[in-house]
Order: structure tokens, then sequence, then C-alpha cells
């Protein structure tokens, strides 16, 4: 659930940095909520017809989840990262899995 990530103790658009394979790659979370155990990141998408679920998501919103996953697993090594998308004109939360977001990055390390 988004609701998570509007309590008083979620921060709101986070600047991150991060150096993936010698190129820096700088954004901001939208959403982020850190526990003792898990940091939880989601980012909103406007899109007019967001993917149905199940469907793919486009490369470069995995490739930006990616980025900032990486970033915050430099902050909090020994914390999971989870990352979401909250599609505006659904509405609807996607959790993305791990498996897309290291794909996602290791094609992120061979474009640089």
């Amino acid at each position: 659930s988004a609701a998570r990530y509007f309590q008083p103790d979620a921060l709101a658009e986070v600047a991150v940095s991060v150096e993936i394979g010698g190129k820096r790659i700088v954004g901001r979370i939208d959403r982020l909520v850190v526990t003792p155990t898990e940091i939880a990141l989601i980012d909103f998408k406007s899109d007019a017809s967001p993917p149905a679920p199940g469907d793919p998501r486009p490369e470069a919103y995995l490739a930006q989840l990616a980025a900032y996953r990486a970033a915050l697993e430099g902050i909090y090594p020994n914390r999971r990262v989870r990352a979401e998308i909250l599609w505006t004109a659904a509405p609807r939360v996607d959790e993305i899995e791990s498996s897309f977001l290291d794909s996602a990055l290791a094609a992120l390390v061979d474009a640089v």
C-alpha cells in the first residue's frame, strides 16, 4: 500500500547520487521510508496509459529505480531495499522485483 509513504516519518523528494560503471547518476526519489530492516522507495509515474498488471515496465523506469536502489544500498548496506512505482493514472502500485532491478543495473553498467 502506498499509504506508508505518506506517514509523517516518510521522506519526500530525496536527492541521491551514485557512481555506476564510472559514471555519476543523480536523481530524486519521490518518497522514501526508512525502517531498521528495510528501505522502501516509490516513484510516481503519470503515464496516460500505464502498463497492464504483469506487463513489462519501461526499461528507463527500471534503470532509474535500479540506480536509486544502488545508491540506497550504499547508504544502508545491511537493509533490504524495496522499489515500487505508483501509476497515478491507474491508480496502482507495482512492486518491482529485485531480479528486474538486477538486470537493469547490469545494463546500466554495460552502457557506460
